[in-house]
Order: structure tokens, then sequence, then C-alpha cells
């Protein structure tokens, strides 16, 4: 597994997150955790083994909480660019 991980949450999503990953023994330092308010995401950069299996579990077993792929933000920016383009 390479380390360091780094997951991206949508924003929305920051409060149960954290709150279920430290119920599940995870100490989250706010250095780890970095806001990106333009794509109302967060990320989470994981150092330890441990840490990246309590975070697969939160996703899992969280249903509601959204693991965010960066490709697919990037591919909705372009595509509302591109739109934003032609509407004028």
């Amino acid at each position: 597994m390479d380390l360091p991980k780094t997951y991206n949450i949508e924003l929305e999503d920051k409060a149960a997150f954290i709150n279920k990953a430290e119920k599940m023994g995870m100490k989250i330092d706010t250095f780890d955790i970095k806001d990106n308010k333009i794509n109302d995401t967060f990320s989470i950069t994981l150092n330890t083994p441990q840490d990246v299996e309590i975070v697969k579990a939160v996703l899992k077993s969280s249903p509601k909480i959204n693991d965010v792929n960066i490709t697919e933000i990037i591919s909705k920016e372009i595509k509302q660019q591109i739109q934003e383009y032609l509407e004028k």
C-alpha cells in the first residue's frame, strides 16, 4: 500500500466522516484535512495503514458519505465552462 494516501470527500459529509472515524479509533489532526471550497470537497491525507482501513470501513458503512473522484470534479468543471462559453 502506497502511503501517504489522500481521500477526497464531499464537504457536506465532513462532520459525519470525522465523527465516525474518531469513534472507530482514528486520531484526526487538523493538519491532515484541507478544505477545497471551490469543489465543495475536503481531502484527508493518511499516513498509516490502520487509518486507511478505518477510512475504508467508514466509507463502506456510510453510503451517504461520498468519496469524490477528482477526475469527476474536473470533468464537471470543464463541461460547465464549455456550456457557459456556448451560451454566450
